[in-house]
């Protein structure tokens, strides 16, 4: 069975998990749920489905990727959900090599960049990935806005100590959107992906 059949058992399911290799992910996690390659060290043997190139995993996958190949195997696996997850929840993504970090990100960007629907992606709850559209955000403390692709268009209003005017294009990668701080529901409108960064874990979607 492909990844593809495998995620096509869960038609009218509104979340999906993908575990990775860095940390245990919580007990409580259900189906769909995806193992990627060393993530596999977690997995109950009834339930779920492993894929991976199999370079950090020693135990057998339900589906594995040529080594020589030029995408991740999270790149892999994203790139087979082809009907929407309202909510998706990545564990055990970060910790690990800093350019494994920074792809994972590129790959969740490009991800929703691909989504005709809403839908966010939550990496380890450190990261919040919004796709285009009106979020509302309930977070408490220091918190910081990402973009990934230049002239991205964000608004930010609600309960935060800095508000980002309707329509404001924010550059790529920069420090414009750094150590805001939330006290309630914040609103955030964008017209491309966008992430947040939200290390204290008072971020609640």
């Amino acid at each position: 069975m492909s990844l593809k059949n495998y995620l096509s058992q869960f038609d009218d399911f509104n979340l999906l998990n993908i575990v990775g290799p860095m940390n245990p992910p919580p007990h409580s996690l259900v189906e769909p749920l995806i193992y990627i390659d060393g993530g596999t060290k977690f997995k109950d043997e009834l339930f779920g489905y492993s894929v991976g190139d199999g370079d950090s995993s020693t135990i057998p996958l339900d589906e594995t990727l040529n080594p020589e190949k030029d995408f991740s195997d999270l790149g892999y696996a994203l790139n087979q959900i082809t009907r929407p997850f309202p909510n998706i929840h990545l564990f055990g993504f970060l910790g690990g090599r800093r350019d494994h970090e920074i792809f994972n990100l590129g790959e969740v960007y490009h991800f929703l960049s691909r989504q005709h629907s809403p839908v966010t992606v939550t990496i380890d709850e450190e990261w919040y990935a919004y796709s285009s559209g009106r979020w509302d955000i309930d977070v408490f403390g220091t918190f910081s806005v990402v973009t990934f692709a230049d002239a991205t268009r964000v608004s930010l209003s609600g309960h935060c100590r800095y508000h980002i005017p309707k329509g404001t294009k924010v550059p790529t990668v920069t420090s414009f959107g750094l150590s805001n701080v939330g006290e309630g529901i914040v609103h955030l409108e964008c017209d491309r992906p966008v992430f947040i960064y939200s290390p204290d874990g008072q971020l609640h979607l």
